[in-house]
C-alpha cells in the first residue's frame, strides 16, 4: 500500500475542475493574476503532487517536497526516475523532466508512493 510523509503543503483555488487529479502533478499558474492550481504539462516540471479533489474555485492541497502518492499512468519499477505523463500522471523518465523517484513498483492506474524532487526545469 502507498504511504506518504509530506513535509509541506500550499493550499490554493483550483483554475478548472480538478476532482478527477488526486495524487497528480500541478502547477501553480499565475497567468490569471494570482495563484491558482492546474494541471502539470506532460513531460515538463511541476510544482507539486494534487492531495485531494477540488472542484473549480474550491481550495486544494498540493504537496511540495516530502514523500507523496502519485498515480501512474505505466509500468514503474522502485528506484525509477518518474517525469510527467499526460493528464499529470507518472511514468518512468525517458526523455522529460525527472520530478520524482519512485519508491515502489507499479502499473498504469496505480497509486505508488514518490519522493518529490527540486528542480530547475522548464515549466512551458
Amino acid at each position: 500500500m502507498a504511504y506518504e510523509q509530506v513535509s509541506h503543503k500550499i493550499s490554493a483555488p483550483a483554475a478548472s475542475d480538478l476532482s478527477a487529479l488526486q495524487y497528480t502533478a500541478v502547477i501553480f499558474d499565475t497567468t490569471a493574476g494570482g495563484s491558482k492550481i492546474a494541471a502539470a504539462t506532460a513531460a515538463k516540471n511541476m510544482d507539486g503532487i494534487l492531495q485531494d479533489a477540488p472542484k473549480s474555485g474550491q481550495a486544494g492541497n498540493v504537496a511540495i517536497d516530502g514523500v507523496s502518492k502519485a498515480k501512474l499512468s505505466g509500468s514503474v519499477t522502485a528506484g525509477d526516475q518518474l517525469e510527467i505523463d499526460t493528464g499529470g500522471t507518472f511514468v518512468t523518465k525517458a526523455s522529460g523532466q525527472a520530478i520524482a523517484k519512485a519508491l515502489m513498483s507499479g502499473s498504469s492506474g496505480d497509486v505508488i508512493s514518490v519522493l518529490l524532487y527540486k528542480s530547475n526545469g522548464l515549466y512551458a
